[in-house]
């Protein structure tokens, strides 16, 4: 036992040595001699919760060589480490590039063995904040020569992709000036048949033009967004604008879309492929506005998966135009299929399908640049072709303007017969019309006489009482009104009211208000020991007799005075509403049930509905107000009826004073509400009653 223990210890210091004073393992160094570019060899962590320091990870031997650079659309966070060695004879800057510029932030840490400097960037800080004026991120190794550990930690909500190389100074503005002209070239190309088409699109007023110019747009918007120029040159104090790229995706699709429907004419050659691309246009467009509100990771991953589906919508008519060898429609078909490709490639890229590479990366911009000139030259034979048909058409038209010409003779023949016909027709119209003004100008006057006499026939002033003051307002929409208001007296005494609506317009209606009123005022007068609804089913009865078979009835509302108190039938007329001076509130006068006190109309049989009575006491400076329904009813500008509320609360509100004034306030809130007072649908009285003591 002894010897296994003399054995053991050893073995265990060994161990302890080992682990603690001797280097950790490490991917192969990086050593930066004559070449201007350097591949890097990754060693990778991944931290799925996000929480690990850079102590954490410094100390850490859980790093595995990296068998990929792309992740696709991920929530993990990656620490990446690699070492380099700057020799003693280097002369050159050199530089770290990652060569993805969606990254949303990038810890960058360099140790020397002895300090540590860190450093970060993203495309979630301002562009300023960069040590190089680059669309990609640069990191600047130290000048002095040594040994370098170097990690970095990459966190983003957009695929998560860290293509990187070692760049000598040299090697930046090789690779500078190279993109550059690329990139000029590209958006170049972009900007002149931006701007020809939508030139087209307005000389030819063809809309197919201006959908090719918008899907151009878009496809800029995109490719500033992903390659990171947009925001080196165009927003970069906006870092916010960076996440525009999910609605310049859908805005891609849309113009994409409306472009193939216009370019094909597939409301006429496809249509059930038309109504398909419709309606996911409209769930696209959606997208957009939906995009601004969702996270940047959701709308990312939808923007660049929702193309697949567009992808396929097109597939169709693609599909079909090969078929038919239409050489239109095979431009068409082209330029969409270099453009798909590199659209897959892309999405397959960005979702961590495909490894990176030059093709895999830039996969977009090689495909949009192909399919660029395909269209154009396919924008161009369509305009070829219509020259041609243009010519056609010219060498046809002569002759057609010849015969044409020959129709026009025989018309201007067969138009001179009708002109003459015509003047005959005119000069009859002009005598008709004259005869027409002298019966309109007789009507008016009948009109206006018939208004006066209606009127000679109702109270001109108020009546006077000892108990009640009264006020009231009568206001016809037209010469002659369906309404009718009386006042009955015995002795000089006031003794009742009634206020009445006839259905209906025009003479009829006031004819009717005239043997109306002497029915009521006859019976009112003669049987005035009877109780009220007696008396108003006596009305009923004679005006039925009398009015036979007219198809006119009557609502109104018929009040008894009796001292200090008040009778009241209600005819199907709009209820009356009561003030209480104690309370100050104000309301519609119902039964002590809180019911409706309207009885049937008058005029017309019923199935033997009888007419109630209620007796009203009134306190001093108690309101009464009776109405049509012209001033419920009458509407403002906005189409929004005056109602009963807007009523009650201008009767509420109304000071306190004589029947006059009360009246008069009310129908001010009325007038302000409708806006134009002389202007009524419907024939409007009132009349409002005021106990004095």
């Amino acid at each position: 036992m002894k010897n296994n223990i003399h054995f053991l210890l050893p073995c265990i210091c060994l161990l302890l040595f080992m682990t603690v004073f001797l280097p950790r393992l490490r991917a192969e160094t990086v050593v930066l001699n004559e070449k201007n570019s350097y591949d890097v060899h990754l060693e990778v962590l991944e931290d799925p919760e996000g929480t690990r320091s850079f102590n954490e990870v410094f100390e850490t031997d859980l790093f595995k060589p990296a068998v990929r650079t792309n992740y696709g659309f991920t929530s993990l966070v990656i620490w990446s480490r690699f070492s380099v060695t700057i020799p003693e004879n280097s002369k050159e800057l050199w530089y770290l590039e990652i060569g993805y510029p969606l990254l949303d932030s990038i810890d960058f840490y360099i140790s020397d063995g002895k300090s540590i400097q860190s450093r970060t960037m993203g495309d979630r800080l301002p562009f300023r904040d960069r040590d190089i004026n680059h669309h990609n991120f640069l990191i600047q190794f130290p000048v002095k020569a040594g040994t370098y550990d170097c990690y970095f930690r990459v966190k983003t909500e957009s695929s998560l992709s860290i293509p990187v190389q070692i760049l000598s100074s040299r090697g930046v503005i090789s690779e500078l000036n190279i993109q550059k002209t690329l990139f000029g070239i590209f958006y170049g190309i972009l900007l002149i048949m931006i701007i020809y088409n939508l030139l087209l699109a307005i000389s030819m007023r063809d809309i197919t033009y201006f959908w090719y110019s918008s899907f151009l747009i878009s496809l800029t918007l995109v490719s500033l967004s992903l390659n990171g120029y947009g925001f080196q040159y165009i927003w970069p104090t906006v870092p916010a604008l960076n996440n525009i790229t999910p609605a310049t995706l859908f805005l891609s699709i849309i113009t994409m879309i409306s472009f193939s429907r216009s370019y094909m004419n597939t409301k006429v050659n496809f249509p059930m492929f038309d109504r398909v691309a419709f309606f996911y246009g409209i769930f696209i467009t959606a997208c957009i506005f939906i995009s601004f509100l969702v996270p940047y990771s959701l709308g990312i991953r939808v923007g660049a998966a929702a193309y697949l589906p567009g992808i396929g919508i097109i597939a169709f008519p693609m599909a079909d135009s090969v078929i038919k060898k239409n050489r239109e429609h095979q431009m068409y078909t082209l330029a969409f299929s270099t453009l798909f490709v590199g659209v897959i490639v892309t999405v397959l890229n960005r979702f961590g399908l495909l490894a990176n590479h030059t093709w895999s990366l830039w996969g977009f911009q090689m495909g949009a640049t192909a399919s660029i000139a395909l269209f154009s030259l396919g924008m161009a034979n369509k305009v070829n072709n219509l020259n041609i048909n243009l010519r056609k058409l010219n060498e046809n038209l002569e002759v057609k303007v010849q015969e044409r010409t020959s129709e026009l003779i025989g018309t201007n023949e067969e138009l001179e017969a009708a002109f003459e016909e015509m003047e005959a027709v005119n000069d009859n119209l002009v005598t008709l019309n004259r005869e027409l003004e002298e019966a309109h100008n007789i009507q008016q006057r009948d009109m206006l006489l018939a208004s006066k006499i209606q009127t000679s026939f109702l109270p001109s002033v108020t009546p006077s009482s000892d108990l009640y003051d009264i006020a009231f307002l009568f206001k016809p929409s037209a010469g002659i009104s369906g309404d009718f208001y009386d006042f009955y007296h015995e002795n000089n005494i006031l003794t009742g009211a009634g206020l009445f609506d006839i259905s209906g317009h025009g003479v009829s209606s006031g004819l009717i208000t005239l043997l109306a009123r002497s029915i009521v005022f006859r019976i009112f007068s003669k049987y005035k020991n009877e109780k009220l609804n007696t008396i108003t089913e006596i009305i009923n009865n004679r005006l039925i007799s009398e009015l036979g078979v007219v198809d006119n009835y009557i609502t109104g509302i018929l009040l008894r005075f009796r001292e200090d108190k008040i009778d009241y039938v209600n005819c199907a007329h709009p209820a009356m509403l009561y003030r209480k001076k104690s309370t100050g509130k104000t309301g519609m006068v119902m039964n002590k049930d809180g019911l409706s006190v309207s009885g049937p109309f008058l005029g017309i049989e019923t199935l033997l509905e009888p007419y109630h009575e209620f007796t009203l006491v009134l306190e001093k400076d108690d309101c009464l107000f009776l109405f049509t329904d012209s001033l419920v009813e009458s509407r403002n500008s906005n189409d929004e009826p005056y109602g009963e509320i807007k009523l009650l609360q201008s009767l509420e509100e109304a000071p306190h004073g004589d029947a006059a004034s009360i009246l008069d306030y009310i129908m001010q809130r009325f007038n302000y509400h409708t806006g134009n007072a002389n202007k009524l649908r419907d024939d409007l009285t009132a009349i409002l009653i005021r106990k004095k003591i």
